[in-house]
């Protein structure tokens, strides 16, 4: 029994899917309980600890930890930016470096003169070998876990490398990097209808630290991306920067206490507001004990759905600019889009959800939780590839030509017509026919409106009788018509080729 997995690791979030023999698609669960693991990494003096652990357990730990380590194997990561996110209260980890090849991470733990070094590529392989773990106990045996990355569209090679090497170095076998648009297309089957089905499709993801929106066309189950809009510096972490500076004034307006000159008060603030937006995305209202805030005070805020809704109310606007911008780019109407995809834990928040269905008259995906659809993709297209590796599969470069058919081919045969549609090539047809006479007539043309040229070829097969035949057409790269005809009667083969040139 062979299971193919797909991987998604965000900066916040990393979560694993497998695609079974019967199919189906599962989320698999860390060793907590959690479908979705955290991708904080604490670096202590004997081990370096994967997981919300890392990040919630002690103080201590928590300023040893490495956040948000995808951005800094991101491209256009600008650590002198002002935008760029600070650390929060992870005052003992420093960067160093100016592009995802030469950053490394600086970490004190005890001696300041001697502090440990790492690469993201090497924080990268510690979560990869978290989700490797996951994999192994969900399928013991295993010769090999094959698996699909996906990461976002705006990724170069050297990126995709270095997230395939930390991935290959946890022990995995990396079978193709994807994008993620294409990862959340694939999470739905979407381009899978049968008859297939041209549609527009959204495909909308709010992260930790950043969102985008992408315009997709689907047409004959080729995903072509019309445009996309990316923010690389509003997410998640902004929301619940929100909720905790909400709870640091409520805490000053009824102790008259700042915690802010606080960084262990602060930390423990952004780690309640952390557990509340989580809560409040399935339930009407949140509490959370904190203990010893700030001078030996201890804290126990309620915060309601309503009040969580009037606190998000001014960054909304925000979150939807890149869709909208998105739809602007693509030059179509919100009601064009036949599908919304939402990807990303935030969209669980039903106000964020509800505001992007608002703009859409179509169905908004929502079979799946947001923070699982780009791992259950990968899976997808992890089984579609199996174990054929003759495709011409490069695990790392994003292939950018892709052979279509751009417009119907009438072909005419003897006194009979058939269209081949437009789609990806090669493209077969077949067709039943009776022979009242030993030849077929083959006639085939393209027409298309200038500037484009129209194609057209013609032919004859030379049967050794009448009677029933199967023809079988074939499209090919080479802008040829490939027919086969087999006689039902003496199981004859006779083959054609025709070549389509410009025509008139």
């Amino acid at each position: 029994m062979v299971n193919y997995f797909g991987l998604y690791v965000g900066n916040s979030t990393a979560s694993i899917a497998v695609l079974k023999e019967d199919g189906k698609v599962d989320v698999l669960a860390n060793e907590a309980g959690d479908r979705v693991t955290a991708t904080v990494v604490a670096i202590a003096n004997d081990e370096k600890v994967v997981g919300s652990t890392a990040a919630v357990t002690s103080y201590a730990l928590a300023n040893t930890a490495i956040n948000y380590n995808k951005r800094l194997l991101d491209p256009t990561v600008d650590v002198d930016s002002p935008s760029f996110r600070p650390w929060g209260t992870e005052n003992n980890v420093k960067i160093e470096g100016r592009s995802p090849s030469d950053f490394k991470y600086l970490v004190t733990v005890d001696d300041p003169k001697k502090p440990t070094v790492c690469t993201p590529t090497q924080i990268a392989t510690l979560i990869f070998k978290k989700l490797y773990g996951i994999g192994v106990g969900a399928a013991p045996g295993q010769k090999k876990y094959s698996c699909v990355i996906a990461v976002p569209r705006h990724w170069d090679a050297t990126s995709r490398r270095l997230t395939a090497d930390a991935a290959t170095e946890a022990g995995w076998e990396v079978v193709q990097i994807i994008n993620e648009p294409a990862s959340a297309l694939l999470a739905y089957q979407i381009g899978f209808e049968n008859p297939p089905a041209n549609q527009l499709v959204l495909v909308y993801r709010l992260g930790g630290l950043s969102c985008d929106a992408t315009v997709m066309s689907v047409d004959q189950g080729l995903q072509i991306i019309v445009s996309h809009v990316r923010n690389a510096n509003l997410g998640g972490q902004d929301i619940i920067d929100l909720v905790t500076e909400h709870l640091r004034d409520e805490f000053k307006r009824k102790y008259y206490l700042d915690p802010k000159d606080s960084r262990k008060a602060m930390w423990k603030l952004r780690v309640a507001a952390t557990g509340i937006v989580h809560t409040l995305s399935t339930v009407p209202s949140s509490s959370r004990f904190i203990e010893s805030v700030c001078e030996g005070v201890d804290f126990n805020p309620t915060i309601s759905q309503a009040r969580f809704e009037a606190l998000l109310q001014p960054l909304l606007p925000k979150l939807i600019a890149p869709i909208q911008e998105a739809l602007q780019e693509a030059a179509v109407d919100a009601n064009q889009v036949s599908k919304v995809v939402l990807c990303g834990g935030v969209l669980k928040v039903p106000k964020i959800r509800s505001t992007v269905s608002s703009l859409f008259n179509c169905d908004v995906c929502s079979k799946l939780n947001p923070d699982e659809v780009l791992a259950s993709g990968a899976a997808q297209q992890a089984g579609l590839i199996g174990d054929r590796r003759d495709i011409g599969l490069h695990v790392t470069k994003v292939s950018k030509h892709v052979p279509f058919l751009a417009e119907n081919l009438k072909v005419k045969i003897n006194d009979e017509e058939m269209i081949i549609e437009h789609g990806v090539m090669p493209i077969t047809q077949k067709k039943k026919i009776t022979l009242d006479d030993t030849k077929i007539v083959l006639t085939a043309k393209q027409e298309r409106n200038p500037p484009f040229k129209s194609f057209a070829g013609e032919g004859v097969i030379n049967c050794s009788e009448s009677g029933e035949v199967e023809l079988d057409l074939r499209i090919t790269t080479d802008n040829e018509l490939v027919a086969e005809v087999v006689h039902e009667k003496t199981k004859e083969l006779q083959q054609l080729t025709i070549e389509l040139v410009p025509c008139s």
